[in-house]
């Protein structure tokens, strides 16, 4: 009588929350892309995990599921090992679906129910079920993690992860990896169950899609797994309808001008993916009527952010990547440094910080006690700030265990609130900033850039854009980091292949850098006069205009000076060019202010010609500043160029007439930067 009132009474407080954990992109970071498999059935797959409590959680979950549901359930429980288990018959009596103990390489079917036997370790694999003897090496991973990660690679968005009562956090880990590849994962409300350790494990990894009675959970997957989404065969055409794209495009404005993230750099058919998985939820068809739901409940919009920036990510995901980033690159860079060595490493879509702290825990390791004696910078950036504050906090859940071998959980995290905290030694290695790759100015002189798994939710021509950037960013013979199922293959022409297998790339030569075009997350105030184009064509099909289009790129790229343009606020809006000589990143938080971006000798004539441009509407010219680069003395003219008018909305900065001294003392006049007078 008291289990049924509890019941009825958190039934009231049954939620749908949003994944907060990236990724991240955008995104953020993900697992390492697996295709679909080949016999993807058009059915979910459920995964069930449970320990203490989990018969009587296991049986009200079954009774709350008709018989003719689409769907196949895999249950795992914690067994002893010479524990009989009567759970197959015990079960059987509470659900017409078929229950059956789980054997190896049995076909899972939807309307049936299989069952761990006592003292095994049950995945899935080519839609087959894969039952081993356990064993103490198998046991590092626990029994619903090894399930969950198994069925998130083999149903992928047909996967849901359930985790009921239990104690411990079995299943935390392995419930990221469902949400990583757009599966559903939902939790039995702590209130409700008999132990609440793996329901609040799981829930803490904010990576839960609902926390609901166990019985609400048996109704949510009856319905969803009769949704067309989820039940449509995977290369079953679906018409493009011009109402759904109108509607898409309805839902990225709304969504840019929430967050300020521009989704359409981003992959269509996946976003329109996760945004029906969204819609599934709501137990919506329509694009349209989701959209109406958009407008009237930020909440939602900022869920569905959260959705399709996928902030997902773990401690040394990939351990043989990692492995690899040790011995091929990290243990030949840090090799016996210099004293006051600096190095810099830079993580695009770092999500909750777990990458950013793995490289700094390997750096330190192979520093050791050099430490001390260089600089080393790990800079994290991520679009969301939610998942970057998680990252600035260094607060782990106690599942990372699973990740983290013991040696490093001594070393680098102390025990705190229930989980654990990274170091202060790790920590103050690591600057997180909110920044959108795509757009914003990126760091300069690194040495590597580790950003796995984020260009394939990005489009075609935004990875050539990403990409152009990591080149600029990095030193000369600079290496890049991108997951397995990622490449340079669109930029070849800038990156040299070091270790195929790992996807690790060296910088070729610096030569002629690419075009960097970063706009601020706000949209630009001044209007863009448009330009007139002839109607003319040529006989080979191409206009005058195309010509003179592409004789401007020729020269802009090969010859004009270094130059930036900033708002009114005097924050960088676009960039052309090596600027990296008048401009640096300054300690701390990263910002795009010119005025604290501008190396220290310049900022005082460059405030006083931003000044007078503005005030007199009309181009001021400040010259023979002199500065250093590296130790080398240099000279160089500054001009503020007003745009837009005589409103000034944005002002445009060239840098003339650099020079540098030979040690002779006889300057030397670099010949790409000559700039006219107009």
């Amino acid at each position: 009588m008291h289990r049924t009132q509890k019941s009825r009474g958190v039934r009231a407080r049954a939620r749908i929350i949003a994944p907060r954990a990236r990724a991240a992109v955008l995104p953020q970071r993900t697992s390492k892309a697996v295709a679909a498999p080949a016999h993807a059935p058009p059915f979910l797959v459920a995964a069930v995990g449970a320990s203490a409590g989990g018969l009587e959680a296991f049986s009200t979950l079954l009774r709350s599921i008709p018989a003719d549901a689409p769907l196949a359930l895999i249950l795992v429980q914690h067994l002893a090992r010479d524990q009989r288990s009567i759970l197959p018959e015990l079960l059987g009596n509470v659900t017409t679906m078929k229950v059956v103990t789980a054997r190896n390489e049995r076909i899972v079917e939807p309307r049936h129910v299989y069952v761990i036997p006592p003292d095994a370790r049950m995945t899935v694999a080519d839609g087959h079920l894969r039952v081993r003897p356990s064993s103490p090496q198998r046991e590092a991973e626990g029994t619903v993690d090894a399930l969950f990660r198994s069925v998130a690679a083999d149903y992928r968005e047909r996967a849901i992860g359930v985790v009921l009562s239990g104690g411990a956090h079995d299943g935390s880990a392995g419930i990221r990896e469902i949400k990583a590849v757009g599966g559903l994962t939902m939790v039995q409300q702590p209130e409700q169950a008999t132990v609440d350790g793996m329901p609040r494990s799981a829930i803490a990894t904010g990576t839960v899609d609902a926390v609901l009675p166990v019985e609400e959970i048996g109704e949510q997957l009856a319905r969803l797994a009769k949704h067309p989404f989820f039940s449509r065969v995977d290369d079953a055409p679906v018409p493009e309808v011009a109402a759904d794209v109108s509607h898409m495009l309805q839902v990225f404005q709304l969504l840019r001008r929430a967050s300020g993230i521009d989704f359409n750099s981003y992959k269509l058919p996946t976003l329109k993916r996760r945004i029906e998985r969204r819609m599934a939820l709501h137990r919506l068809s329509s694009l349209e009527a989701y959209l109406e739901i958009l407008h009237r409940d930020p909440a939602e919009l900022q869920r569905l952010e959260s959705e399709l920036l996928i902030h997902v990510t773990s401690f040394f995901r990939e351990p043989a990547a990692h492995a690899a980033l040790e011995q091929l690159v990290l243990r030949r860079l840090l090799a016996r440094p210099d004293e006051g060595a600096t190095f810099r490493f830079w993580v695009p879509g770092c999500s909750t910080g777990e990458e950013a702290y793995s490289l700094a825990m390997i750096a330190l390791e192979l520093l050791d006690q050099r430490a001390a004696a260089v600089s080393l910078q790990i800079f994290g950036t991520d679009v969301s700030e939610a998942t970057l504050e998680k990252a600035r906090a260094g607060l782990y859940p106690a599942s990372i265990a699973a990740d983290v071998s013991p040696e490093r959980l001594r070393r680098f995290f102390t025990k705190s609130e229930g989980g654990y905290r990274i170091s202060k030694e790790v920590r103050d290695r690591c600057v997180f900033a909110r920044q959108d790759v795509t757009r914003d100015p990126p760091f300069s002189k690194l040495d590597l850039i580790v950003c796995r798994n984020l260009l394939i939710y990005l489009n075609q021509a935004t990875q050539r854009k990403v990409l152009g950037i990591f080149h600029y960013a990095l030193r000369a013979h600079g290496l890049l980091m991108l997951g397995g199922s990622e490449s340079v293959g669109s930029r070849a022409e800038l990156f040299a292949t070091f270790a195929k297998k790992f996807q690790l790339y060296r910088k070729k030569g610096d030569g002629d850098r690419p075009e960097m075009e970063l706009v601020s997350g706000a949209p630009p105030r001044a209007a863009v006069v448009p330009i007139k184009r002839s109607a003319t064509k040529r006989p080979d099909g191409r206009s005058p205009w195309d010509v003179q289009t592409d004789a401007n790129r020729f020269l802009l790229d090969r010859y004009a000076p270094p130059a930036v343009i900033v708002d009114e606020d005097l924050r960088i809006v676009r960039s052309r060019g090596g600027t990296s000589p008048f401009l640096e990143l300054p300690s701390g938080e990263v910002t795009v202010d010119i005025l604290k971006m501008v190396r220290p000798e310049l900022g005082y004539a460059l405030r006083a010609a931003l000044r007078e441009a503005r005030g007199r509407g009309r181009p001021a010219v400040k010259k023979g500043l002199r500065f250093k680069v590296e130790g080398r003395a240099r000279v160089v003219d500054l001009q503020v160029v007003p745009l837009g008018g005589g409103e000034a909305r944005q002002l445009l900065i060239l840098t003339a007439n650099t020079r540098h001294f030979a040690p002779t003392g006889v300057p030397h006049v670099d010949p790409f930067v000559a700039l006219p007078e107009e």
